[in-house]
């Protein structure tokens, strides 16, 4: 039995409590996003108790209550509060798993990676994609179009506009963490321009275009808002033999098109979700030690992409260098 605590049951912690609560054995313990971070295993941990929550553990029903040690932590609160709440336990070797982004500041991320390195602990950023099958699937494809040129992202809703970041730290973690999965190397310059629509300037940016140039003249493009009529997840990558569009907003089977030699052909892939695969790969890294695919450089290396977007777009456009 594998026990997990599991920090911060908002919207998409609800939505990873459900995903846990589907997996054979594991135990989870709920913890509400305004609780003290418990210390890290094997000592006891006080919390607040997540009273009225749906599945996992209930602690007493005091306002705190005692639970022995955990075998990992699940971080899920909002994206501000993650490095100081992760940190205690990644210290201490902890396996954790830290929602995207892995931190809002460089600083904080290189703490984290550092603490990484140095405790040995495990550590796993939500960057989902990474395991949505149909992403895999587009990964496996990209042969098949000759040397890729450029790539394309767009990342929108109708909100939920965050309290705590700007639309770049909310969407920009996907394209980022795609692009660096996908071409296997770090940008060398980052480019961002952004807007204010919803908020005066000077607040938070609620639409972004991202610009990222790599070696040998590859370039990835982000279009990121939170003002778009209807949700939008996309990756189109442009190679010199063809096309690959990954869609996550598509129907069940039509996620990926391969565009070639003037066909259209939608590849196979795995109807597995994409947070079950994520979740899966934590826990059987805890048990085996299996390397993640998000571990804590990517994570860092997704943060010091985004820290030079937002320098650049506080310098109006003008591009960064890494």
């Amino acid at each position: 039995m594998i026990k997990i605590a599991l920090i911060g049951v908002g919207r998409w912690g609800s939505n990873i409590l459900r995903t846990l609560e589907g997996m054979r054995g594991i135990k989870v313990l709920v913890y509400n996003a305004n609780a003290t971070p418990p210390s890290p295993s094997p000592h006891p941990v006080k919390l607040r108790h997540g009273a009225g929550l749906r599945g996992g553990e209930r602690l007493s029903s005091s306002s705190e209550g005692e639970v022995e040690g955990v075998d990992g932590v699940i971080i899920a609160t909002p994206g501000s509060t993650h490095a100081e709440i992760a940190l205690p336990y990644v210290s201490a070797g902890v396996p954790t798993f830290i929602e995207k982004p892995m931190a809002t500041s460089l600083k904080d991320a290189e703490r984290l990676a550092r603490a990484a390195r140095q405790s040995g602990a495990l550590v796993q950023v939500g960057h989902i994609h990474l395991y949505n099958p149909a992403y895999r699937k587009l990964k496996a494809q990209v042969e098949r179009i000759g040397t890729v040129r450029l790539l394309q992202f767009e990342g929108m809703n109708n909100g939920p506009v965050r309290d705590d970041m700007s639309v770049l730290w909310d969407w920009g973690p996907h394209a980022v963490s795609l692009a660096l999965d996908l071409l296997g190397q770090m940008p060398q310059l980052v480019q961002a321009y952004g807007q204010y629509v919803l908020k005066p300037r000077g607040y938070r940016h609620d639409a972004l275009q991202l610009r990222l140039l790599f070696n040998a003249g590859i370039e990835t493009t982000g279009l990121l808002n939170w003002i778009a009529p209807s949700k939008r997840v996309q990756l189109t990558v442009t190679g010199t033999a063809g096309w690959l569009v990954f869609d996550d907003t598509a129907p069940a089977g039509k996620k990926v098109v391969l565009h070639r030699g003037g066909r259209v052909t939608y590849p196979r892939y795995s109807t597995e979700p994409p947070l079950k695969a994520e979740l899966g790969a934590f826990i059987m890294a805890i048990k085996t030690g299996r390397q993640v695919l998000a571990d804590a450089r990517h994570g860092l290396n997704v943060v010091r992409v985004l820290a030079a977007a937002e320098r650049s777009a506080a310098l109006d456009g003008r591009r960064v260098a890494l």
